[in-house]
């Protein structure tokens, strides 16, 4: 499933449809964060996606939501890499904080 999705550009398309705006349709940005909690489980993709932007266009998310709940979910899943949490820990502090609020 990694290969696949590294190969068929799955951090752009998942990005996307991050975006609540553009798309305005939050149940699909719910089921992309639901796809994206499955790959970032493996620290590779999850490197990429913070790499790619991908955490702060996460934390655009409008609160309360149902995409906000898939949010809480990948960000379970980020922690759970630590490679991962020290790309996150060396962000500004104005991404941390709005992380943690």
């Amino acid at each position: 499933m990694l290969s696949f999705a590294f190969k068929n550009n799955a951090v752009e398309l998942i990005l996307n449809y991050l975006d609540t705006f553009k798309t305005k349709d939050s149940r699909l940005t719910f089921e992309a964060l639901k796809y994206l909690s499955s790959l970032l489980c493996h620290k590779k993709f999850a490197l990429e996606f913070i790499r790619k932007g991908g955490l702060l266009k996460m934390l655009k998310i409008p609160r309360p939501s149902i995409s906000a709940t898939g949010v809480s979910l990948c960000l379970y899943y980020i922690a759970y890499a630590e490679d991962a949490m020290e790309k996150v820990c060396l962000m500004s502090k104005s991404v941390l904080a709005t992380l943690v609020t």
